[in-house]
């Protein structure tokens, strides 16, 4: 990937909003730092409500986003294609390509993990601005109108996939743009996205069905085990294997076996970020036939070996995850 020179009114700003951004860091000086191949993909922005915008297509996509929370700044998130679920606060979405998400300040950002990996993901977050501040171009009134709407807004997410779509697609067109009219192009798309976000209507979530829940809690506790225990599942979920099954597929678009071995993936990642154990010790505690074969399924899910991986993971406590 190539390094992309980032510039916002004030970077110590943008690290506390994304800490984990700071191993990934090469280089710092003044208002600009320029990030190497870790895993956001970012454009210069030079606006001062906007502490982040652009397209993320990271190399170790399929690491589920750490924990975080945007204190004082909401988060708008579009799925262009795939399929991914997504943690909001207290709520669980499963996203399909066209949806787009508005997180209000301080929602916990739980994660966005991906069920069919899609090619990358758009993302806005704009700090909330003081009393009689302006935003962008706005005058102070029609600032003070937008934010009141904004503050109000729950957790939401949209349906109404062509319309974000194409401003995100506007957006980011606009940070990679030369000419002298940029400004005013990305300027024009941040309002449009946060007045569509105010005027669309929310869209329900998709109800996961109770055969699909206990599924995923019973695989989810099997990350250890080398394959799932069909007698085992058909008794937690109350299900024949072929309903189960099929159920399954529809609802997350995965087989069994490829959740089972996604959860223990992502059981890995969070093992190989602690440094506790050593790549082989991961690879047989997660039940792996051998610490090639886990090699093998942990680069075909994250794109890259489990020692690449434990060199560039940011250090977590994963006391609670072994």
């Amino acid at each position: 990937m190539t390094n992309h020179p980032i510039t916002f009114p004030n970077v110590a700003r943008y690290i506390r909003y994304f800490p984990e951004l700071q191993p990934h860091l090469r280089d710092v000086r003044g208002e600009s730092f320029v990030t190497g191949d870790g895993p956001y993909y970012i454009k210069r922005i030079t606006c001062r409500h906007v502490v982040g915008a652009g397209f993320v297509r990271p190399r170790f996509w399929r690491q589920p986003i750490q924990v975080h929370t945007h204190a004082q700044a909401l988060l708008l998130l579009h799925l262009p294609d795939g399929r991914a679920e997504i943690e909001l606060g207290r709520q669980r979405f499963s996203g399909k390509a066209g949806d787009t998400f508005f997180v209000p300040p301080g929602t916990r950002i739980a994660g966005v993990t991906p069920v069919v990996p899609p090619d990358g993901y758009y993302w806005l977050v704009i700090e909330m601005p003081r009393r009689g501040e302006r935003f962008l171009d706005l005058s102070t009134d029609d600032t003070a109108h937008l934010f009141r709407r904004l503050k109000k807004k729950p957790v939401s997410m949209y349906r109404s996939g062509d319309s974000f779509r194409r401003l995100f697609t506007e957006l980011h067109a606009s940070l990679t743009a030369t000419d002298e009219l940029k400004n005013i192009g990305f300027t024009n798309a941040v309002i449009a996205l946060l007045m569509n976000a105010v005027r669309s209507p929310a869209s329900s979530p998709d109800v996961v069905s109770p055969i699909v829940e206990r599924a995923r809690e019973h695989i989810t506790a099997l990350t250890r085990e080398h394959a799932i225990g069909m007698a085992s599942l058909c008794a937690s979920t109350g299900a024949s294997p072929s309903t189960i099954r099929r159920i399954f597929k529809r609802e997350t678009g995965l087989s069994l076996k490829q959740y089972h071995l996604s959860k223990k993936i992502e059981h890995a990642c969070n093992l190989l970020a602690a440094k506790r154990m050593p790549v082989t010790d991961v690879a047989y505690h997660l039940g792996f036939a051998s610490p090639a074969h886990f090699a093998t399924a942990f680069r075909k899910f994250t794109g890259t070996s489990p020692k690449a991986f434990a060199r560039i993971a940011p250090l977590k406590d994963a006391a609670r995850n072994s």
